[in-house]
């Protein structure tokens, strides 16, 4: 799958969340900012991507609306964690994953290939 990870400033959720799809789920993932990455390049990576991650909720309303359908939030809370690799952070996001049904959305993929 191809997936855009997005957070606030685009150096340690999304990177995390990134990091964590490609190498422990071998999915091609790309982090981004809010702060900085909206809105020209935002979308054209939105419109490449299969789904769109956002490390919390309220961030969805920062998302143009017609990429909803793609949007899972994968919620990890405030930007508490400062490195991307912190033990706590890779936790909550591979919790964020299963609660909002992305790991089973690629294990399903996994199987339609």
């Amino acid at each position: 799958m191809k997936i855009v990870c997005v957070c606030a400033g685009g150096n340690v959720r999304s990177v995390g969340t990134a990091r964590i799809l490609k190498y422990g789920f071998n999915q091609n993932a790309v982090a981004v900012a809010i702060e900085k990455n909206m809105p020209q390049p935002f979308e054209m990576l939105a419109d490449w991507a299969d789904v769109i991650t956002v490390a919390e909720g309220h961030m969805t309303s920062a998302i143009p609306e017609k990429y909803h359908p793609k949007l899972r939030v994968v919620e990890v809370g405030p930007d508490v964690y400062g490195d991307p690799t912190n033990p706590k952070l890779e936790q909550m996001i591979l919790r964020g994953m299963s609660a909002c049904g992305l790991t089973k959305e690629i294990e399903d993929s996994r199987h339609a290939s």
